[in-house]
């Protein structure tokens, strides 16, 4: 998201080339005229540059919150389908152990029917016999007794007979209904488990196409991200360029000498300059001052004599204030919890110029402190004692 910059307007730094030349500096003031308003359309610039940034950070952070809440989500998700998966593995499981129990009992049916066709003929050719000799054939059978023992002897016994061949018939009939209950049984288990296993893949179906939405929304999400880190950078590239520009423009006074005081009563240092995981982007970026820990409202000072040129919020910065010092040495205070100088204020080394906080992005209460030679940052410990 490149920001378009006015070109600054050679012609007029040229002029004020040659009035320094021909000694004119002593009376010649740049912050009026001409010269002030080309100053004043810079940092307009600049400012607008810094409320992008700000919104792009929010974007960015809001596309972070987005990020969890997905991962989340899609956690979720796989646990429902890891459920869904292993409930149609039992099922299959099941169906299949079914499957083999029904080819028992159908075998064990055919048996039992077979059976019970050979029972049933052995009975057929016995009631055919006896419907040939009909009853006679008992009476024939007891009335040939020799005596009364012998008749006793042989009722009993065709008692018996008889009696085992009823027997016989209903034993044949409950094992033939048996097996025809179990095989019915095992069917119609068969069919329930086959109508779990149609819901289960049908839920599993369901799942993961919510898995494959939210996938492909992760993916935008995390494409708008490297957008937004993209834009971020171009921004943070061409507000440097400006705040450059501007340092060029307003060369005021000699270059500071010496150590720089100390920007707060607390020398710990909690994060120092250089690259650095970001605690909050949760990437690897340029960390261009150093944090100094301190408790919310401890005194911030400037670190040397100078004018303000910011006081105000500055994106992820928050609260901020950036002192000029003279030959394009710029000191920056961020994320304070209360601002107590004011733009074009004159301010002295270890002068109180804030309260320590943790506005912008920030994780905490602490103080981050920059050293910018003509616009660009460098590390703090090469000024401070």
């Amino acid at each position: 998201m490149p920001v378009q910059r006015r070109p600054i307007n050679r012609i007029l730094i040229a002029m004020i080339v040659v009035a320094l030349l021909c000694g004119l500096s002593g009376s010649y003031d740049p912050l009026q005229g001409a010269y002030a308003a080309e100053l004043d359309d810079l940092q307009r610039e600049l400012d607008a540059l810094q409320k992008q940034m700000e919104e792009i950070l929010n974007k960015l952070n809001s596309s972070k919150t987005q990020e969890r809440k997905v991962l989340s989500d899609l956690a979720v998700i796989e646990g429902q389908l890891s459920k869904t998966r292993a409930q149609l593995a039992t099922l299959e499981n099941d169906i299949t152990y079914l499957g083999r129990e029904i080819n028992v009992a159908t075998a064990d049916l055919a048996v039992a029917e077979a059976e019970l066709v050979v029972r049933q003929d052995y009975l057929a050719r016995r009631v055919r016999a006896i419907y040939e000799g009909g009853t006679v054939g008992y009476l024939e059978v007891l009335l040939g007794s020799t005596s009364f023992a012998d008749f006793i002897n042989r009722y009993e016994l065709l008692r018996q007979v008889i009696a085992k061949d009823n027997e016989l018939l209903h034993e044949v009939k409950a094992e033939r209904a048996a097996v025809a209950s179990r095989k019915a049984d095992l069917e119609a288990k068969k069919n329930r488990a086959q109508s779990l296993q149609a819901q289960a893949s049908a839920r599993k179906a369901s799942i993961e196409y919510q898995q494959g939405v939210k996938a492909e929304y992760l993916d935008k999400v995390r494409q708008d991200q490297v957008l937004y880190a993209q834009a971020l950078d171009e921004l943070e590239a061409t507000s440097n360029q400006l705040e450059s520009e501007i340092r060029k423009l307003n060369p005021w006074g000699a270059r500071p000498t010496g150590k720089m005081y100390w920007p707060c009563t607390s020398t710990r240092v909690t994060s120092d300059y250089g690259m650095r995981f970001h605690p909050i982007l949760k990437t690897y970026r340029m960390h261009t001052g150093i944090d100094l820990g301190a408790g919310m409202g401890t005194k911030v000072f400037s670190a040397e004599w100078g004018i303000v040129r910011r006081a105000e919020w500055l994106g992820g910065y928050g609260n901020t204030i950036m002192v000029d010092h003279g030959g394009g040495i710029w000191t920056l205070y961020g994320h304070l919890s209360k601002i107590s100088v004011k733009v074009g204020q004159t301010v002295a080394r270890g002068e109180v110029i804030g309260l320590v906080g943790s506005t912008g992005w920030s994780t905490g209460p602490h103080l981050h402190f920059e050293v910018r030679e003509n616009g660009t940052p460098v590390n703090p410990h090469n000024w401070l004692k």
